[in-house]
């Protein structure tokens, strides 16, 4: 099977780019974790709402960081945005998560001075 080596993910046979970071995909997977080492992925921005989140996934894909969101598809159903209802979660691998914070925040500080 092949593995993307930038962020572990497995693919089905015949497939040759990963389809999160666009990493061209090698035959042996990554090196296991060292220990204490977190394997799962980290949340690095919490959006009210699924449009925000997709913009953040976006950028940090834009960048090369691949990231997935976590939400309760029911909240977005029916619309709710309260009380963590409507809470979307945007996750990327772990060992890149210190990478997509300071990205988020550098970005978020070019909007800030961005003239209306």
């Amino acid at each position: 099977m092949p593995f993307c080596p930038r962020c572990g993910w497995e693919y089905e046979e015949g497939v040759t780019v990963c389809e999160d970071c666009g990493s061209p995909l090698v035959d042996t997977p990554p090196p296991p974790p060292k220990p204490g080492e977190e394997v799962l992925p980290e949340t690095v921005y919490v959006a009210h709402g699924l449009l925000r989140a997709e913009v953040v996934r976006s950028r940090l894909e834009s960048e090369g960081i691949p990231a997935i969101l976590q939400f309760d598809s029911g909240s977005h159903v029916f619309g709710l945005t309260v009380d963590g209802l409507g809470e979307v979660r945007v996750l990327v691998p772990a060992h890149l998560a210190e990478q997509a914070r300071q990205m988020l925040a550098a970005a978020q500080e070019e909007a800030a001075e961005e003239p209306f």
